[in-house]
């Protein structure tokens, strides 16, 4: 499919009313591993990534510090929505 319906399939598999966890269940992070491509187009949608729900938890923080990092470069530089 061309980049642009493919931006409009993604942005309707995300919930509508909800920030966006970087959970590797949820949907934005499992449509990143479908293939290559997909990866790219999603990477691409700064629009995808401008709502973050932080979770405060003591497990394996070094590893959410590295999700949220990446989460937060992928907006680029657009305003944020942000739950905790």
């Amino acid at each position: 499919f061309p980049t642009e319906v493919l931006s409009h399939i993604f942005v309707y598999c995300l919930p509508e009313d909800e920030c966006l966890s970087p959970a590797s269940r949820l949907a934005l992070i499992l449509l990143t591993r479908i293939c290559r491509r997909w990866k790219e187009v999603i990477v691409g949608m700064p629009s995808l990534w401008c709502s973050l729900r932080l979770e405060v938890e003591h497990d394996d923080w070094q590893r959410r510090v590295f999700c949220y990092e990446a989460w937060l470069k992928r907006t680029l530089g657009r305003p944020l929505s942000l739950a905790l």
